[in-house]
């Protein structure tokens, strides 16, 4: 369970507004046919005014969804919780290819731009566990990836 948003910060970190300037879906084949697809959000960005160059991020849990062929799909029933993910059989899925865009923000206090990925490192698909609508489920293990631009100059030329 996660601590109370006002738990989470000290109350003199201030909360930066910000701007979406690109958001995008990653995408994974897998060796089975099926593709997931899947979707890192940015929810707030809060600095310490003591210490300008210390951040911290709050990041929604990730969005993801399976396109499966006829043949991978199975009886329609409800996923497992995530109690039992460890203890379920499954196996390693070969990524075919994979697309994982940046998602590209700007503070609009101070310009500086931030880049967040959503990072898979290993999928898994779940033996003879399907979802709601009869597709394969699978457990992927991810992990966000934060980039801070420096900040450029406005002056005439100068980046």
């Amino acid at each position: 369970m996660n601590a109370p948003e006002s738990d989470r910060y000290p109350d003199e970190f201030e909360e930066l507004d910000f701007e979406i300037l690109d958001e995008g879906w990653n995408s994974y084949e897998l060796s089975d046919g099926v593709t997931i697809k899947g979707r890192i959000f940015l929810k707030k960005i809060v600095t310490d005014p003591n210490d300008p160059n210390k951040f911290a991020f709050d990041i929604a849990p990730i969005i993801s969804t399976v396109y499966a062929p006829l043949a991978n799909r199975g009886e329609k029933n409800n996923p497992p919780i995530p109690t039992e993910y460890e203890t379920l059989p499954g196996y390693e899925m070969k990524i075919n290819t994979n697309n994982e865009p940046f998602n590209v923000y700007r503070i609009l206090k101070n310009g500086k731009v931030l880049r967040l990925k959503l990072v898979v490192t290993k999928i898994t698909r779940i033996v003879d566990r399907f979802d709601k609508d009869g597709l394969p489920f699978y457990i992927l293990n991810h992990g966000p990836m934060v980039y801070m631009d420096k900040e450029q100059s406005t002056k005439g030329g100068e980046a």
